[in-house]
Formats: structure tokens, C-alpha cells, sequence
């Protein structure tokens, strides 16, 4: 079977002062770490740092182009929409919102995600993917 080499694209998001910081990898895991060990120019004075999207992409000029878009007006407005409940999250409890019995904890960020609950079917980049059924 043929391995192929994934590239992510990935938001960070400062504890230090809620700004967001978008890049692309092809280690992850080391990437977080170089953030938050100060290895990286632009981000070391906001350190600590934690994940809060990425995608996976099986082309490295694909990745680019995407970090490219999320780097614009249009690419924030949908990563805002996208992560909408999970910024709410961050922000404390919503009528809208439900907590899934079925997710677990974020072993990234330590963290349990809630989803809306009209979704058939639940995908978290942040972790894992999640089936749900019956919901």
C-alpha cells in the first residue's frame, strides 16, 4: 500500500491575547511544539498557543493555497463560521448549543467540543473523526 505524505493546515489561537495565528506543516505535533517553545519568529511572543482547526491535504501546493485563503477576509469569515459553536464554546454555554454524550475529551487541546445538535453526523478536525448516530 502506497503511504501518502499529508500536509496540514492548521489555526492556532493565543492564551496570552486571543489572536489567531494560520500556517501549514507536515509534522504537526512538532509544529505546535516549536509554537509554543518560542521557535518560531512571529509567534514566540505569544506563546502558549493552542490548536484549534486543521485540515489535511495530500498535496503540498494545495495546503499552501489553503493557508493562503484562511489568510484572507473571505478565509476568516469561514473559519468564524465554521468554529462558531466551538468559539462559543470558548466563551461559555449558549441556548443553541447541546453537548454530544458521545465525544470525548480533546486529547490536543483538553478540551470537550460542543456541536449543534441537528448534525447527523459529527466530524472534529481538532481530534478525531466521531460518528453520531441517532441524533
Amino acid at each position: 500500500m502506497i503511504e501518502l505524505k499529508r500536509y496540514y493546515v492548521y489555526v492556532l489561537k493565543s492564551e496570552a491575547d486571543g489572536s489567531w495565528y494560520i500556517g501549514y506543516t507536515e509534522d504537526l505535533e512538532k509544529r505546535i511544539q516549536q509554537h509554543n517553545n518560542g521557535e518560531s519568529l512571529y509567534t514566540k511572543r505569544k506563546t502558549p498557543w493552542s490548536i484549534i482547526y486543521y485540515e489535511v491535504s495530500f498535496d503540498k501546493f494545495d495546503a499552501i493555497a489553503r493557508e493562503k485563503y484562511l489568510k484572507t477576509g473571505m478565509g476568516r469569515r469561514y473559519l468564524n463560521n465554521r468554529l462558531k459553536n466551538q468559539l462559543n464554546f470558548y466563551r461559555g454555554p449558549s441556548v443553541q448549543n447541546t453537548y454530544h454524550p458521545q465525544l470525548q475529551p480533546c486529547v490536543a487541546t483538553k478540551l470537550v467540543y460542543r456541536l449543534p445538535y441537528t448534525l447527523k453526523q459529527c466530524i472534529i478536525y481538532q481530534c478525531r473523526l466521531v460518528q453520531c448516530k441517532g441524533i
